[in-house]
């Protein structure tokens, strides 16, 4: 009995151990039924090499010297390209926008905007004759004018702001009466609100006028009678009117010319001061053009500021430029 059990174990024993034997030998055969299967896979595949260890690298394909000298060239041309764009285009149309910038901001600084004007226009010659009276002799005028290097309105003699006034008034017409409104409407046309006068007699025997208060005018004596006359004859040139937002300025040449002596002079109180006559050189009243010879002559200045209230532009100040 005993001996029949040790058999039974025995041989069962001896079938485990063949059957994991066997077992382990089917393993072995699917895993190199597996490797097989793989290897030949990959063989299959175009350009593969089997490495020779787990150290060897694939080799790589060599690279086509065409493609890189053409992606090269490529990389040349965009920074070429970017970098001309950067400074030449964008740079140009960002100086553009701020010199568009600076002339504005440079308008609304200054409000300054300068135009020519015609120096034979219409307007201008008025503006300037209206301050030449025809009732002075040119000798005697100038020195109202032209007396100093610089005059303001403001300081101009009283006589002849209301004589200049009457002279406006008049316009040779030979207007016997003015009206007091007449002649502070004139005196505003002339020299703005800066000067207000009296309404009074005034004058000296030569040139003179009387206000009569009860009607309010002023007329011309009867008893007037000066004579004489004078050998000099003025004559100006308008160089140049410039008109910006608030004045007009315009720059006149002017001539005092001799009859007797055949001389031209040009006008400076400053060289001398008794008659403010300064002859020029190689000039006659007989040669002398002033459209071609007033660049040898003074220049003075005249401004005049503009008021708004009443739409006219009023003498401010003469002043000497040359």
């Amino acid at each position: 009995m005993d001996d029949k059990n040790k058999n039974i174990d025995e041989d069962m024993s001896n079938t485990f151990v063949a059957d994991v034997n066997q077992k382990s030998a089917v393993v072995q055969n699917n895993e190199m039924s597996i490797e097989s299967t793989t290897g030949s896979a990959q063989e299959q595949i175009p350009g593969y090499e089997p490495a020779n260890s787990v150290y060897d690298v694939p080799k790589n394909k060599k690279t086509n010297p065409i493609l890189i000298i053409f992606l090269m060239l490529l990389a040349c041309g965009i920074g070429v390209g970017g970098s001309y764009y950067y400074f030449e285009i964008y740079n140009k149309d960002t100086k553009k926008e701020i010199n568009a910038v600076d002339k504005v901001e440079t308008k609304d600084k200054t409000t300054v905007k300068e135009e020519e004007l015609n120096p034979d226009g219409i307007y201008v010659k008025k503006l300037i004759g209206r301050y030449n009276t025809t009732t002075l002799f040119p000798n005697d005028a100038i020195k109202y004018l032209y007396g100093k290097e610089k005059t303001l309105a403001t300081d101009l003699d009283d006589f002849y702001i209301r004589l200049l006034a009457m002279d406006n008034i008049k316009k040779g017409l030979g207007v016997v009466a003015v009206s007091n409104d007449e002649f502070h409407e004139t005196l505003i046309e002339l020299f703005g609100q800066q000067i207000n006068k009296e309404d009074q007699n005034f004058g000296s025997k030569c040139y003179a006028y009387e206000y009569n208060s009860n009607t309010e005018t002023y007329t011309i004596p009867a008893d007037l009678s000066c004579g004489g006359a004078t050998s000099y004859q003025m004559e100006y040139k308008i160089i140049k009117a410039v008109k910006t937002k608030d004045n007009i300025e315009i720059n006149v040449a002017v001539a005092m010319l001799n009859s007797e002596d055949k001389k031209v002079h040009s006008i400076e109180y400053t060289s001398n001061p008794e008659t403010g006559l300064q002859e020029v050189e190689g000039l006659t009243t007989d040669t002398f053009d002033i459209d071609k010879d007033y660049d040898k002559l003074n220049q003075y200045k005249y401004t005049f500021n503009y008021d708004n209230e009443n739409n006219n532009y009023y003498l401010y100040s003469i002043e000497l430029v040359k």
